[in-house]
């Protein structure tokens, strides 16, 4: 018999929670809830339930009901809110087809509405939702907050019964939530670009109020159907109505004067959240605060998390938030981290855009409109980042340019065993990070590579090869405060974690060491060396497949000088001497079996930094003309 796995999400539900939950165990096999960072008794009521209680902090609705599917162990999902819960009717129509689920994809059920003082028996009923679904053939869809299933076949079928949702307590609590909502729905409506006139809230709103009132009879439910119809009108006006009043501002025709009328405006999503995660930053923060005011491009806002500072970096920014409303801070309690504190960011962050700046670092003034220029050019695009300069602590410049791979493969083949952006210059679409589960919060080091290596799998990777930001070196960077053993191990996990992605088998710790470009550690074994290089050329080969000669010279150069530089790291071991011909068998099929022209590109020395002093070996091998099959032998073992 099929198993049915419930799917709940969460937040401050105590007062509703349990009486769904009662309804559920007599139906289902597994009960699963995600709740969002309670603060009141709603898991502990859960516990009581089920053990499967877990936390995310909130992505949006599609997003986290989508969280809760993934979570269930069974074919078979049941979703329900909070404050629904099945009626005895529906819980017995469920029964008596569990035994033959499989011959739909997914089931509508009826949702009833309870609303303030009694039951809506025309306005919102039958109000048919898809709530019992196969996760193989369904998911959680729609446009935020309005979420639906979409089910990826017809096979759909109506069960008897009725699922009870119970709405709202009072009028004061459905006009709270129509401010909630309109904001929500008015980001996606600007988002995505709808064409929205001045007569738009009329006509819908209209429209809204004779479908319900009239057409569907809600004179029928007495005084609440027609308090419902209006205040359903009043929430498509006021939905609209903000989106127009949002481009009147943009567009100058409302424009406001002073930041005191801007603190009164309408909270709409800007273009780009800046993120700023910042812990005793005073010493460098007012800077990077200057540098943003600077930008030549204004649809923005500096999002702020102060990681509990002890210094004077809060006053800092309450002065720049006096005089730009673009600012705003969210405070922690207590330090929890630069990875805590990114990810809390980006939970809270409304722009399309999350653009990145460390509170030590600077933005050149085109930043933000040569990045924007580009995302809209190119939508296939998820992360953008750019050439930087490196400046030090007083700021003075220490070198003008430094670049960095700007093509999609050579940056996702990079960024799979090392970094290849600078921080402070990467700019991503903020849907796809949190698609992607945002910040990991296990990593204390290297949360922004291990995120970046997870946007990519959802679009392309671009750099603008143009200067956009500056790196501030310094002593007291966290670069140069932390000792170097312990931030390369936890780049290592993410490394280790992207081959066996790509690979999909099990990669040794010390063999993701080996593997790691932008590691200096030898490598622990003769073996780890070995499957390391083996390692490297087999995403060469995944990547250049299908690719054309340029992107095939690029990845080529990238994957010669990995190569190369494992000479540097292991050449002072034992067995180096032993091992060299097999490494100089990798070079040679870059060279031969790939006709790399390395004569022909001097970027593999000016850009990748390789050493003339590999000059005579790579003429030797390319004279040598040898073609080796370096996948022979998979899994090499230890010489």
């Amino acid at each position: 018999m099929p198993q049915i796995s419930a799917c709940i999400i969460s937040f401050n539900e105590e007062q509703k929670i349990e009486a769904c939950l009662q309804s559920l165990s007599a139906v289902v096999d597994e009960i699963i809830v995600v709740d969002s960072n309670s603060t009141d008794d709603t898991l502990n009521i859960a516990a009581h339930y089920t053990d499967k209680l877990f936390i995310q902090p909130f992505l949006g609705h599609v997003q986290q009901k989508n969280v809760a599917v993934s979570k269930a162990c069974n074919e078979w999902v049941l979703s329900l809110d909070c404050d629904e819960r099945l009626s005895p009717q529906l819980q017995q129509a469920i029964l008596a087809i569990k035994e033959s689920l499989d011959e739909y994809d997914a089931y509508r059920l009826s949702r009833k509405t309870f609303y303030i003082y009694r039951w809506l028996n025309h306005i919102w009923y039958p109000d048919k939702k898809v709530r019992l679904f196969n996760k193989n053939k369904g998911k959680w869809g729609g446009v935020n907050p309005h979420d639906k299933v979409v089910v990826d076949g017809s096979r759909v079928h109506d069960l008897q019964g009725d699922l009870l949702h119970l709405s709202f307590d009072s009028i004061s609590d459905h006009l709270q939530t129509v401010d909630k909502f309109t904001d929500i729905a008015a980001e996606e409506i600007i988002r995505q670009g709808k064409k929205v006139t001045l007569l738009t809230p009329f006509v819908h709103a209209t429209w809204t109020f004779l479908r319900m009132y009239v057409f569907k009879f809600g004179f029928l439910d007495g005084f609440a159907g027609i308090v419902a119809s209006l205040i359903s009108c009043l929430h498509v006006f006021v939905k609209y109505s903000k989106v127009i009043v949002y481009f009147k501002q943009k567009g100058g025709c409302g424009q406001m004067t002073n930041a005191h009328e801007a603190s009164k405006a309408p909270r709409f999503p800007p273009r780009i959240t800046v993120l700023m995660a910042c812990y005793n930053g005073e010493k460098y923060i007012a800077a990077a605060f200057d540098s943003l005011i600077a930008q030549t491009y204004s649809d923005f806002e500096v999002l702020v998390v102060d990681d509990a500072s002890t210094d004077d970096s809060v006053q800092i920014f309450e002065k720049y938030a006096q005089a730009d409303p673009r600012f705003r801070i969210v405070r922690l309690e207590k330090n929890y981290g630069v990875t805590h504190a990114r990810h809390i960011g980006l939970m809270a962050a409304k722009g399309e855009f999350v653009a990145i700046l460390d509170q030590d670092d600077l933005c050149e003034v085109q930043r933000f409109a040569l990045q924007v220029a580009y995302f809209d050019a190119h939508p296939d695009v998820v992360v953008l980042g750019g050439y930087y300069g490196i400046v030090d602590a007083r700021g003075r410049t220490v070198r003008k340019m430094k670049r960095v791979p700007i093509d999609d493969l050579e940056i996702r083949w990079r960024l799979t065993m090392g970094n290849c952006l600078i921080h402070s210059t990467v700019m991503y679409r903020r849907d796809k990070a949190l698609d992607c589960g945002g910040y990991d919060l296990t990593l204390i080091h290297g949360e922004d590579m291990d995120l970046l290596a997870k946007i990519i799998l959802t679009g392309k990777a671009a750099s603008i090869p143009q200067r956009v930001a500056f790196w501030r070196q310094h002593q007291e960077s966290v670069t140069q405060s932390v000792c170097p053993d312990e931030r390369e191990h936890y780049y290592i996990k993410i490394v280790q974690r992207s081959l066996q992605t790509i690979l999909a088998r099990d990669i040794s710790f010390a063999t993701a060491a080996s593997a790691h470009i932008n590691g200096n550690t030898p490598s622990a074994s003769v073996r780890d060396f070995q499957q390391a290089l083996q390692i490297l050329y087999e995403i060469y080969l995944r990547f250049v497949e299908g690719a054309n000669r340029k992107d095939t010279k690029i990845l080529s150069r990238a994957l010669l000088q990995a190569v190369l530089r494992f000479k540097k790291r292991n050449e002072k071991n034992s067995w180096w001497r032993g091992q060299q011909s097999r490494w100089e068998s990798y070079i040679s099929a870059v060279l031969h079996t790939h006709h790399y022209r390395w004569f022909f590109d001097p970027q593999l020395f000016f850009l990748n930094h390789v050493s003339f002093s590999h000059l005579p070996r790579l003429w030797r091998i390319s004279l040598a003309k040898r073609d080796i099959d370096v996948l022979a032998s998979p899994h090499p073992e230890s010489e």
